[in-house]
Formats: C-alpha cells, structure tokens, sequence
C-alpha cells in the first residue's frame, strides 16, 4: 500500500496497533492483483464513442445513471452487471422494470434501450462469476467503468457489508488492469465518510486533500460507511499502484424526483411521511446533505463525462485519483421539520427515542417503512461537520457546466425544499388512498 496513505490514515496514536493493522489489511493489494501487459483489442483514445459498464443499474440512483447514458449519441453500450436473482425470465425485466418505476423508461426510444447489455454476473465472485472469454470481451470493449452497486443497510456490520461494497470494488480495480492501458473508473460513494469528521477552527473543506482518518474508521459503528471508506482507499492506492485514471463521487442523501414525487422510501422520505402520519415529528439537531436524485444524478453524470474533471486532482496522496463531493450546503432536519410538518400540518416536536416508540406501534404504510429500516441508531450517532457542504472547487466546476442549481426555490434546486417535501407527501397520500 501506498506509504504516504498508510502515514495519513494511521496518523492518531488513539488506535491499537492490531486494529490498525487489520484496516490496512483491507485496503491493501494482494498478490491476485496482476496488472495485464495485454493491450486492448478496442482502444482508440482519439474516438469519443463511450462503451460503459454499470453496476447498481436495478437500484436508485443506477436507474439515472443509466437513463442518462442511454441518451447520450456518443454512448452506444451499456453494459449492465445483474444477478437473476429469481433464475426466471430475461434478467433485463429488471432494468427495464426498475426504470419504469422511476418513470424514467417513457423517457428513453426503443433504438435507446437496445443500448443495454446484460452481464449475468455477481460482483462479489472472482471475474464476477462469469467465463474467462466473456470476462476478456468485456474488458477489451468497455473505456469506462461505473460502479455505484452497494448494499446501504445501515445497520449490518462491517464484515458483513464488505461481500458487496468493499470486495466488488476490488473486483473492479481487477477489471480496469486487465487490459493495457487500464480502464477509467467511476467510484460511486458517499459523503456519509465524513461523519464525525470534525474540522478545525478556520479550516476551509477541500475533499481532494481532507480524507477520513482511521480514527474515525475505527470509531464508526456503521458498517456501510466504514466499507465506502475502505474502498477509497483501496481505489486511490491501486490508481497510485496501476496508473488507473480514477475518480470517487460522493454522492448526498438522495430524496424523491421533484418532477414526479417518486422516491425510494429511504431514510430521508420516511422520515418526513412517517412523522406526517402520526403527526409528531423527532427532536433531531443533525446536519445533512440532501439532494433530490435528478440534480444529484444529473451533476454526477456531468463530472464523470467531463474529460477535464479526470486530471484536477490536487492531492499530494493520489496524483490520479479526482474527488468529488456532490451536493450543495448543509441543510437541517429542525428547520425542515418546523418548515413542513409543523406548519403545514400543525405537526408537534416530540423527543427522539419518544417519536421512535409511537412510530414502531403504529400499524401506518409509511411508519412501517421506517421501522424496517432500522436507522434508529444511525441517526443518534450520525453527525456532519456544518463546514463539509460543497467545497469552493467542486462548486466552481458545477457552475462551470451550467448545473449547480444554487437556487433553493425551484425544483432545480442543488438542495431540498419545501414544496419538494410537500409534494412527496402528497403524492405518497394519494397513492395510499387509491389502494384503500
């Protein structure tokens, strides 16, 4: 492992050594990482054609990613890693399902979606589980690899979470140096790596120089955040390692499609639906970055697709690693409750671990949506500096496209507004009726 990395992740003297050790074993590149003296059969870096391959494609965000690629002229494959979980049917149902719901397949023209290729693999298997010719076809025509797949409970621990987050990232890395030269890899992550990340008095955020400490690797006591962090590491040391042209997005907490209200049912949402329909909302003093999931999609896909955004990387760590951190400001869950709940609802505040006991004893859609996600816990400890919203670079260049979204009163908006949560509430009321 790269020792100017190992220095800045083992920098407290807080941690026992043997738990610095393990973290250092997970980020690090073992023998079965062999880079291919093989050039590739399909590489003409004068062509601007875009051959992707996309994992998470059957997830939320993955389901914009993916309609965005579709519509490019210049994209003319996506490949889309799937596992049939069901061993029924064509594997694509699932795609083309996923973004049917999002309303997103109505967007896309026939001669669009035969753009998708399906990889019927698993991203926790060695070469993802399939033939060692597929394997070969796939690195040979690809020049871009995007891998946004995750499993986001955030509850499971780290051990059980790394299967997917932290050995399919290394799967990846696997794929780009399989060819010369390496393919360009997209990381999609989280902001959720900063949390009780605290910066000191009068320092200005900067992601491509400010990374997570092992300190607050080894203090987090969620196991999705401690693989996203894991994985930046291991993709900065292998881009270090392997001259792999990489960047790592961290992307925000996605709420609903301000154009349509239709969302995941995540944290954020259920938050608000749930608090809604029992018409208590929780104490919570916690700083967030939230986006709607068309602005961040849509910010996500213009860097990635930004040649200049591959070599603006300013850190001393990883000349070819770019970082990215896109939202806007940090936004508050109090004052968007007392915006919403309580003054278009006459919704009361009511103590956190008072809010959870009437939620998980109610029989309501959204209450029980909340339950099973089991963030309880999460949300006590989860804590953001108030001086991680965008960093002066990333904005810079968001505004350079054309697509910040600095506004908060439309619905082109970087962040969450009023009239998003209402109409989400909306929208989710009458769809609950219309099943009644």
């Amino acid at each position: 492992m790269d020792y100017n990395i190992i220095n800045t992740i083992t920098s407290s003297a807080t941690i026992k050594n043997d738990r610095i050790e393990y973290w250092k074993n997970e980020m690090n590149l073992d023998a079965s990482f062999i880079p291919s003296n093989n050039s590739s059969t399909n590489n003409d870096e004068n062509s601007n054609e875009l051959r992707v391959f996309l994992t998470g494609s059957t997830g939320y965000l993955g389901a914009y990613l993916l309609a965005h690629l579709l519509k490019l002229p210049n994209c003319t494959i996506v490949y889309c890693l799937l596992r049939n979980k069901k061993k029924l049917g064509n594997p694509i149902d699932d795609i083309l399902n996923n973004l049917k719901q999002h309303k997103l397949y109505d967007q896309i023209i026939p001669n669009q979606l035969l753009k998708i290729e399906v990889v019927a693999g698993d991203l926790r298997k060695p070469k993802f589980g399939i033939s060692i010719f597929d394997y070969a076809e796939l690195a040979n025509d690809v020049n871009l690899i995007i891998n946004s797949a995750a499993n986001i409970n955030l509850e499971s621990n780290y051990e059980r979470m790394k299967t997917i987050n932290v050995n399919g990232v290394r799967e990846m890395i696997k794929l780009s140096i399989s060819v010369q030269p390496p393919i360009k890899m997209a990381f999609i992550s989280s902001f959720s790596v900063f949390n009780n990340h605290i910066l000191k008095q009068g320092e200005e955020f900067n992601e491509q120089i400010q990374l997570p400490l092992i300190d607050n690797l080894e203090k987090e006591s969620c196991g999705y955040i401690q693989t996203k962090i894991v994985s930046e590491y291991l993709l900065m040391n292998a881009s270090n390692k392997f001259n792999i042209p990489a960047m790592i997005i961290r992307s925000p907490v996605l709420f609903v499609n301000p154009y349509t209200s239709i969302g995941s049912h995540d944290l954020f949402q259920t938050l608000f639906l749930s608090s809604h329909e029992i018409g208590y909302y929780p104490t919570l003093d916690i700083n967030v970055l939230v986006s709607p999931v068309t602005w961040a999609s849509n910010n996500i896909m213009n860097v990635i697709l930004n040649e200049k955004c591959w070599n603006l990387s300013t850190s001393p760590l990883s000349k070819s690693t770019s970082i990215y951190n896109i939202n806007g400001e940090i936004q508050r869950f109090d004052i968007l409750f007392e915006a919403t709940l309580k003054k278009e609802f006459g919704c009361k505040e009511m103590p956190f671990l008072e809010w959870c006991k009437k939620v998980y004893n109610s029989n309501l859609i959204s209450c029980k949506r909340y339950c099973r996600l089991n963030t309880n816990e999460f949300l006590m400890l989860f804590k953001i500096d108030k001086g991680l919203s965008v960093s002066k670079n990333t904005k810079s260049i968001l505004q350079s496209l054309g697509s910040y979204g600095g506004n908060y009163t439309d619905l082109n908006s970087c962040g969450v507004n009023e009239e998003m949560i209402l109409s989400s509430i909306s929208y989710c009321n009458k769809k609950t009726s219309s099943k009644l």
